[in-house]
């Protein structure tokens, strides 16, 4: 006959096998999900290790003689369509798939057959040529697009030419052109066989469109000129001398020439990055070098040397910047074309378009292709280069961008509306910000939520300990953005209003609760015994109260004493520090209540499971309370303890909402406790609104939370190796 224990038993082994199984297969699944999340970090931050692409060079013989000649070329932003001009002043719009010729029209209108020495692009909307009598001709064009029709038609319409005679009437030794494509307005600056540079403006009136009377300025030279540039916004000429040195001239300024010294001995090439701020020098030699305005040097702003790229094989003859960011090409003697990056200082590709001797070169509006025209044809490459703003020195390395008198660490991802804003994506002060609020907000919550936990533990009535205990577990289940928003509009204007009784409360409370102790043991035994263990609690907390009240009331004297009757005035004047409403004061206590409860749990359960054996052993022989617990209870807790301080330190360094709303935010670093931070966390938080799918910004926010996943990974490592060598330790206990 079977029995009640041999019919279950194989009910119970199944229930164990399910159950078993179920919990394999939930921490399989949690493994799988931490992976997971990890490959998909990994997936979206990895294109920010890719460099610049270029596909094969598409070269395609034209059958009209005039674009075999062409000495210029412009595309537009579909990559479809070219305009060039030949030496006989021809301009030609081609389809670029096949070179076909769609129209062409000589550069001055009924003046076919004008000999062009040189043509460029003078701007984004039109082309400038020097003729051979002397002139420089300006004609402006305008790319229409019918995105009715798929694919998008596109046509050009050109505009009128404007003709500027040089200063002496003859061919200018230099010469250059600009047009302000929203205004019409354009500026057109040539060098004569004296070496003065003269500067023609035509201004067109914002009201009645007109164009006003030309203006012109000679400006006097220390040596004879090699090359001439003008920026976009028409208000300041460079020149680079012969012998080396460049010139900077505001056109309409006191007539004053800037000088600096390159060091390049013979300078081949001249030209703006977008934003007109950086300028490109190119040598003979290959060399090519950066310079921009900085007070480095002296206390006025200089042009001065700010990096130097990989150098060209052979002399470099020119430069043409992109429309969209701080990359630009260079081209050699040889025919080779070089593609950099101002910001990181890189050279991401040295090509041979294989169109022989480079007559004109530009990157496509998009940035996303490169064209080349040569003595033997035209060729065009798309190029692909989403991410050129990240390097590794430019996320965790000091760059000198521009605007900036020494190279830093910088987090700044938007300009708005700025015009040549060079992306900033340091991470380091973001780091640095993280660090700082956890290092601050950790000084206060370990001492508060360890010593805390061991007087509740060990020192407290039972009764007591069944009400704190659960009363600060709760305070772990309250919402973060609750504390931001106490912090930022109730604790911060309080802190600054009574820091100084901060101060004085550091001191005066923990003797308060020094003396209120000696004074308790000092009542006789047969009055203390009147009450149960651990009730003494209710004295300290008299003593805190009066300790606080004695701050409170002697926060103005202390103030005026000490610190001249302001203390924010003191921080700022006298110390000669920032001082900030909300700080890395405020941060610390507000954090500290998110941290404090979970540390407090954690390192109160340690301190309760000592065995009790443990315990009653040491008293009995002979040790007081306090030895018992500083020398027999802490070190067998210390591995809990730890971990407890571990997962604090975690939840501190992924705190969010406190830091994002009770800090300013602000990317700097500085120990200062008296200023504000950004950490990684609340970084993510304020420009993940901001971040298009797929751009730079997007891909360095993953990559700031794989940084932080990683940062948290390595701390709970860390936490679980040191818990296990001190359970090891004091296992023997």
């Amino acid at each position: 006959m079977r029995t009640e224990s041999s019919a279950t038993a194989p009910r119970r082994l199944r229930a164990d096998r399910i159950a078993h199984r179920v919990v394999v297969a939930g921490g399989l699944g949690i493994i799988a999900s931490i992976l997971g999340i990890l490959a998909f970090l990994l997936m979206e931050a990895s294109p920010l290790l890719f460099d610049a692409q270029l596909s094969e060079w598409k070269a395609k013989p034209s059958t009209d003689a005039g674009v075999k000649s062409a000495v210029c070329v412009v595309v537009d932003e579909h990559k479809k369509h070219a305009i060039t001009i030949d030496d006989r002043g021809t301009l030609r719009v081609l389809r670029i798939a096949d070179r076909e010729v769609l129209s062409e029209q000589a550069i001055v209108d009924g003046d076919a057959g004008l000999r062009v020495l040189e043509a460029r692009a003078a701007g984004n909307r039109a082309i400038a040529a020097v003729l051979a009598d002397g002139r420089i001709v300006l004609r402006a064009f305008e790319w229409k697009e019918d995105a009715s029709k798929l694919p998008v038609v596109v046509t050009v319409d050109f505009g009128a030419a404007s003709a500027f005679p040089s200063s002496d009437g003859k061919v200018p030794v230099t010469w250059t052109a600009a047009a302000d494509a929203g205004t019409g307005s354009s500026v057109v600056a040539t060098s004569d066989a004296n070496g003065r540079v003269t500067v023609d403006v035509v201004r067109i009136n914002e009201f009645t469109g007109e164009a006003d009377e030309p203006a012109r300025t000679t400006f006097e030279t220390v040596a004879p000129i090699s090359k001439l540039i003008v920026t976009s916004e028409l208000d300041v000429v460079v020149a680079a001398t012969r012998d080396g040195r460049l010139l900077r001239w505001a056109i309409e300024g006191d007539g004053k020439a800037q000088v600096t010294t390159t060091g390049v001995k013979d300078i081949r090439a001249l030209g703006f990055l977008l934003g007109d701020q950086s300028v490109i020098v190119g040598g003979a030699d290959g060399s090519v070098e950066q310079f921009f305005l900085t007070r480095a040097t002296s206390e006025d702003l200089q042009l001065t040397k700010v990096r130097s790229f990989e150098a060209m094989p052979s002399a470099v003859v020119s430069f043409a910047a992109s429309w969209r960011n701080k990359a630009f090409i260079a081209t050699d003697e040889g025919g080779k074309l070089g593609y950099y990056y101002g910001t990181t200082g890189t050279r991401s590709f040295l090509e041979d378009p294989g169109v022989g001797q480079l007559r004109s070169t530009s990157i496509t509006p998009k940035n996303d292709g490169i064209v080349a025209l040569g003595s033997e044809g035209l060729a065009i490459a798309d190029l692909k280069d989403p991410h050129p703003e990240v390097t590794f020195t430019t996320l965790f390395g000091k760059v000198w961008y521009e605007g900036y008198d020494e190279a830093s660490y910088e987090w700044e991802s938007s300009g708005g509306s700025k015009s040549g804003f060079e992306p900033k994506f340091s991470l380091v002060p973001l780091i640095f910000g993280t660090l700082k609020a956890t290092i601050f907000s950790m000084l206060l919550a370990i001492p508060l939520a360890v010593l805390g936990a061991m007087f509740v533990s060990q020192f407290m009535h039972p009764r007591l300990r069944g009400l704190i205990k659960p009363s600060i577990e709760i305070m772990a289940a309250m919402p973060s953005v609750i504390l931001g928003f106490v912090a930022a509009l109730w604790l911060a204007p309080l802190l600054e209003a009574g820091f100084t009784a901060f101060l004085l409360m550091l001191v005066v409370l923990p003797v308060a609760v020094v003396i209120a102790g000696s004074l308790w043991m000092r009542v006789p035994a047969r009055i203390r015994g009147r009450y149960a263990v651990g009730s003494e609690v209710f004295v300290f907390l008299i003593a805190l109260v009066i300790g606080i009240a004695l701050c409170v009331w002697l926060e103005d004297p202390f103030e005026r004493l000490f610190f001249g009757g302001d203390f924010p005035s003191f921080v700022r004047n006298t110390l000669g520090l920032p001082y900030e409403q909300k700080n890395s004061i405020v941060i610390a206590i507000a954090m500290s209540f998110a941290v404090v409860p979970i540390i407090f749990s954690i390192s109160e359960d340690a301190f309760s499971n000592v065995p009790r054996n443990l315990v009653a052993g040491s008293l009995a022989l002979g040790a007081n309370r306090w030895q018992t617990v500083t020398r027999v209870v802490l070190p067998t807790a210390s591995p809990g303890i730890f971990s407890a301080t571990m997962v604090g330190l975690g939840r501190a360094i992924g705190e969010t909402m406190i830091v994002l709303m009770a800090t300013g935010n602000t990317a700097i670093m500085e120990w200062n406790a008296f200023n504000g931070f950004r950490t990684l966390s609340a970084n993510i938080a304020t420009e993940a609104p901001e971040a298009p799918v797929g751009g730079t910004l997007y891909r360095v926010l993953f990559l700031t939370a794989l940084l932080l996943f990683g940062l948290t990974f390595l701390i709970n490592t860390l936490a679980e190796v040191v818990r296990i060598r001190l359970r090891k330790r004091y296992a023997s206990l």
